[in-house]
This record gives structure tokens, sequence and C-alpha cells, in this order.
């Protein structure tokens, strides 16, 4: 045998084996199964012709495999939308499509859906949805009552479902305030916006040791009464103030201004009690005898009372007996 010879041989074994070099193809007069190219996916029918076996449907001259049927790279798929994967293995839909019978015999290759659109009961028929991280959910506004969304946590981002993150938490803000108890806060942003589980915002006390605490003054006392009370001479009131409300603490300023206010104020003469004169000499006695009386007197100028001053108090006159010997006539009668 020489190389020619021997590559024919070869080509013929290559190529006819197992199915092509049968006595029958499809269309071809046959008595039983046996005859036809390939049991697998040929038959005799009973119209003695060779014909496709269930799950093939001819194309042409040829059987080609259905959807959920064997394959092979001679017998190829029925549906354009499907594809044989490796040797001897069934016909399934290509991943931009799904099998509308569920993988079974009878189903054609559909175009997944995007999201938003609607889908066939789940139940029945899976893997409809074109999106990653999407399925087919319940939606009673959906003629078929499912349609195409976003599986959980997953959320739709630019025609995407993409799971909604947090971010990492932000540094600390400065604390609100320099001095004494105040808050301060951090942040963190969701990778989907309003689509996060959780708080954005975090906030906390903090302190920056103890505030100085500035004095301010108390409420002003009031006028005390004009020193001294009375006189010749001009006087002086005053009032004061604590810087006590509150009082400087912690490094704080102490009050600023007059603790002590003084005004100058006008007084009266003082008041001049009165005061008894000394006596008069007593007056002449009213009689020159037999019993009379005198009178002596004093006034209330020693001093005379002013500015208010209080009266005299005592008797201003006094009144004795005088001249009390008998006349002379009286005398005579006695005798």
């Amino acid at each position: 045998m020489n190389r020619h010879t021997g590559g024919i041989i070869l080509f013929i074994l290559f190529n006819c084996l197992p199915y092509l070099c049968t006595a029958a193809a499809y269309g071809d007069n046959c008595t039983d199964t046996s005859e036809c190219t390939d049991g697998s996916y040929l038959e005799c029918n009973t119209d003695k012709k060779c014909s496709c076996s269930t799950g093939y449907i001819a194309n042409g001259t040829v059987c080609n495999a259905d959807l959920g049927t064997g394959c092979s790279n001679v017998v190829s798929c029925y549906d354009q939308n499907s594809e044989c994967v490796g040797v001897l293995t069934q016909c399934s839909c290509k991943n931009t499509h799904y099998d509308d019978n569920g993988d079974k015999s009878g189903g054609t290759c559909q175009l997944k859906n995007i999201l938003g659109e609607e889908c066939p009961d789940p139940n029945t028929v899976l893997g409809t949805c074109s999106t990653g991280n999407s399925g087919c959910s319940y939606d009673d506004s959906s003629s078929t009552n499912y349609r195409c969304k976003c599986v959980s946590p997953n959320v739709v981002q630019n025609g995407k479902c993409v799971e909604a993150t947090w971010s990492n938490w932000s540094n600390w803000e400065s604390c609100s305030l320099t001095c004494g108890s105040g808050t301060r806060t951090r942040t963190r942003t969701c990778s989907v916006a309003n689509s996060c589980t959780g708080i954005a915002t975090e906030s906390e006390s903090c302190s920056n040791g103890v505030c100085p605490v500035d004095g301010i003054w108390g409420n002003w006392t009031p006028w005390s009464a004009c020193s001294p009370t009375c006189g010749d001479s001009s006087g002086q009131r005053t009032r004061s103030r604590n810087c006590d409300s509150p009082a400087a603490s912690n490094g704080g300023n102490e009050c600023v201004g007059d603790k002590i206010q003084t005004l100058q104020c006008t007084i009266s003469k003082c008041p001049v009690d009165g005061g008894l004169s000394e006596w008069s000499a007593w007056s002449s006695c009213s009689v020159s005898c037999a019993g009379g009386s005198q009178t002596r007197s004093r006034t209330c100028t020693n001093p005379t009372p002013q500015y208010d001053g209080k009266d005299c108090t005592g008797h201003r006159s006094e009144t004795q007996a005088c001249e009390i010997q008998a006349c002379p006539g009286d005398l005579k009668h006695d005798i």
C-alpha cells in the first residue's frame, strides 16, 4: 500500500464512521432503523423512510438536534441561538438567550430580558434576565406578573445591578468647641445614592479641656445715704458691685470697670433744736401790801429752733407771791 492509498483509507474511516457510511441517509428507503445512517438521530418510520428521531428536527436533508437533545460535531443544533458544548452533549441556548420551554425538547431560544422588561414565571423557566445580579421577580404591573429586577442587596445604577456598599468612614472632624464638651462627626458615602442601609453621619462627644471663664459684674447695690446727712458742706453717696456673676476662673479675665461708684449729693442744714434763755428778773409785785404776785419769763431763743429743729420744752414763765405784809390801815383797825 502506497502513501496515497493509505491516505484515502484514513480519510474514509475518519469521515464515514460512525454515521455516514451506513446504507441509508435521511429520506432513503429502509426496512429497519439499523439501516439508517445513525440510530441515535435517524429512525425508519412507518413509511419505511429514514426520518429524524424524536428530539431531532429535519432541516433540509439533515437532522438537527432540538433543545435538550444530544448533539455532536456531526449533528448540529437546530436553533441558531443554541450551541453544542463538548462532544455528545445536549443543545443549550447561548448565554444571551434562554429556553422558553425550560431546557426541555420543543422549546426555542429567546433573547434574555434586560432590567425592567417582563419575564416568564421563574418557577418554570430559569435564567431569563440578561443583566448580572438580576432575576425574574414578582411584579403585578407586568402582564406575566414577573419582571427583571436586581437581586438584593444589588440595586440599579446606570442600567446595571450593583451592590450598594458604604465607603470607609472619614476621619473625625475637629471638635465643635475649642474647650469644654462639644461634638464631632464623621461621614461615609454610599456607592449608590440613598440605597445603603444604615447612617451616613455619625457623631460623638468630645472635649478639649476646661474652658476659661471670664468674670462678669454682678448687679449694683442701692445708693447709700448721703454722708454726712446734714451740714454746711456737700456730701457723697456710693454704690458697689462684685465680679461674681460668675467670678473669673480657669485663667479667664477679671471684670473690667469700677467696683465702686461715688456720686456728689446736696445736703440740707442740720436741724437746730430750740434752747431756753435765762430767766428774766422778777417783775414788780402787783400790790404793795396784803399779798400780791410777781412773774418772770424766759424765751426759746438760746438758740431759736431752725431747719425743722425741735421746739423748747419747759415752762416759759413763773409766778410767785410778794408783799404779803398787811397794809398800814389794816393794822390800825386791828388796834
